[in-house]
């Protein structure tokens, strides 16, 4: 059960690195709003 353990402490890392994928999907979100702002005008 502990070699198990170590495993899943390994996937927790992985997480952490999709993390910041998201981050950065967000970015480009932002910059869509401020193309809509334009149109608007």
């Amino acid at each position: 059960m502990v070699v198990n353990q170590k495993v899943m402490v390994v996937d927790q890392k992985v997480i952490v690195v999709d993390q910041e994928v998201i981050v950065v999907d967000q970015k480009v979100v932002i910059v869509d709003q401020e193309v809509t702002v334009m149109n608007q005008e």
